[in-house]
């Protein structure tokens, strides 16, 4: 994996503008709007910068409240809504021309030893050490079924009916899909 820096890296790192404040650079693209996820990510990592480094966090809440303008850059204004002894909780606000096009709440939590409420992994085969769906109906035929996930594959098993002429077929009403029974 190569370290050398580029463009989409450029886009988390932002300019500390004064205390909670981040200026992070509109992407270079031809879109009419900035992709979503970036603004998510963008406003994460910055309220993420003002909580310290042993908490993760464990919850947001996001709001896209205006369209982004992906020439323009983005400017993150956090509010330091608690710190406490375990649990810490930011507020985000993305601004771009004076008007916030994006808010998000984002909890976090020191790791701390606690109730494991997940039942131990069972033994099985890894996954790429197993057959894919098409390899298993190729397999499979009702005799040789001999679980109810056998019989589930190969009563599933469909095929694709596409038209030559779809304009000559207009009007003509017939599934395009037919079970192999």
């Amino acid at each position: 994996m190569s370290l050398a820096p580029s463009p989409f890296l450029d886009l988390f790192q932002p300019e500390e503008i004064y205390k909670d404040h981040f200026r992070y650079k509109g992407p270079e693209t031809k879109w009419k709007r900035v992709y979503g996820g970036l603004v998510i990510s963008q406003a994460l990592a910055a309220a993420t910068r003002t909580v310290a480094s042993d908490r993760n966090v464990h919850s947001l809440h996001a709001y896209f409240l205006l369209p982004g303008d992906p020439a323009a850059p983005i400017v993150c204004a956090v509010d330091r809504l608690r710190d406490g002894r375990s649990f810490s909780t930011r507020h985000c606000r993305a601004i771009q021309y004076d008007q916030t096009i994006f808010a998000l709440t984002a909890s976090y939590h020191v790791e701390e030893p606690g109730f494991e409420h997940m039942t131990p992994m069972p033994d099985v085969p890894p996954p790429e050490s197993l057959q894919n769906f098409a390899e298993l109906q190729h397999r499979l035929t009702l005799a040789e079924a001999t679980s109810p996930y056998d019989v589930e594959v190969i009563r599933r098993q469909i095929e694709l009916v596409r038209s030559e002429d779809e304009e000559a077929d207009r009007d003509v009403e017939r599934p395009l899909v037919r079970r192999l029974d």
